[in-house]
């Protein structure tokens, strides 16, 4: 398991932020789940069953968490079992995969009815094939694929997208499998998070534009001002950014990301201005030099001229002293 997936797993096994989760997804952002209504069970999923051979197959699926959930409605009681499936790539195959994990969860409930009634010996004859009362109620199983990329999910949402045919007839006839995803790309209102989960999506989802981000942060200094450790490092892991855990600490242990996103940027900058300069000085620099050669070029060139002026001059001098010579053997031979 990688940094990113053991991250993501030990963020989300925390009650407030599956309760946090759990009450976006349900209702709304409305604080109906508790932390303390939340069991952490076994993620490891095993069903042992005996096939007609009487071969034992035994089927296993991991959930990253897996929890079961208390929900009070007028002083009742109802009871879910609630998974995550955290994903930091995208899964081609996720509606097969939480169809089987959740059909899994079924089928240990459905053996662990049928070992109640075993021992009991109280099913009527009409049950008996089933080997579970007609009283018997499965609780919810409710898989939750949580995205952690800034881009959306391209991948199949549901079983209908992974079949070899569009044939509405047929269609109809199949189960349809959707996926209950949660990206930070698709969500539009981040306030409906009573934890810093809701900060922790937002950052993700604003991570790919950087003056889009420090100006959500900025305006949300409330969410970002004193960040816990944990989320700040599993920012830094999702998005690549590199805010220091130790920088920028507030009063009460925790790390002011506003400050933080501001220095980086300034670094940032710096760094830009600090290229920039060594670029032009190493183009004035290659300028300089081309001026010095074409100077140089330019004195070989007067040094050619003045060298040709004198020798014109010579030239010319040596004309006169032939001309002269010749005015006096005229004079003579006369």
């Amino acid at each position: 398991m990688g940094n990113s997936d053991l991250l993501t797993t030990e963020y989300m096994r925390d009650k407030e932020h599956s309760a946090d989760l759990l009450n976006y997804m349900l209702y709304s952002g409305n604080q109906i789940i508790k932390p303390d209504d939340l069991q952490e069970l076994n993620p490891n999923i095993v069903y042992d069953c005996i096939s007609y051979n009487n071969s034992d197959t035994i089927y296993n699926r991991i959930k990253d968490v897996m929890m079961k959930c208390t929900i009070m409605h007028d002083r009742t009681a109802n009871y879910i079992i609630f998974s995550i499936e955290n994903q930091t790539d995208i899964n081609l195959t996720m509606p097969i995969r939480n169809m089987f994990s959740d059909s899994l969860q079924y089928m240990n409930q459905l053996e662990e009815f049928k070992k109640i009634h075993k021992g009991k010996h109280d099913l009527k004859k009409n049950e008996f094939v089933s080997g579970i009362s007609e009283n018997d109620k499965f609780l919810p199983v409710i898989t939750v694929t949580v995205y952690w990329g800034a881009d959306k999910w391209t991948a199949p949402k549901r079983l209908y997208e992974m079949l070899a045919t569009s044939d509405k007839n047929v269609l109809k006839y199949v189960n349809n499998y959707d996926i209950n995803l949660i990206e930070p790309a698709s969500i539009d209102d981040f306030s409906k998070f009573s934890t810093e989960l809701g900060a922790v999506f937002d950052f993700i989802n604003k991570s790919t534009d950087k003056k889009l981000l420090m100006s959500i942060v900025k305006q949300s200094s409330d969410r970002f001002s004193d960040m816990s450790i944990k989320s700040v490092r599993l920012i830094n892991q999702i998005t690549g950014t590199k805010i220091s855990l130790t920088k920028n600490q507030t009063p009460e242990g925790g790390i002011d990301v506003c400050e933080a996103l501001q220095e980086i940027i300034e670094d940032e900058k710096k760094v830009i201005r600090e290229k920039y300069a060594k670029e032009i000085s190493e183009r004035d620099n290659a300028l300089a030099e081309k001026d010095n050669t074409i100077a140089e070029k330019d004195n070989a060139l007067a040094e050619r001229d003045n060298t040709i002026a004198e020798k014109d001059n010579t030239i010319a001098e040596k004309d006169a002293e032939i001309a002269m010579l010749k005015k006096k053997l005229e004079a003579l031979g006369a």
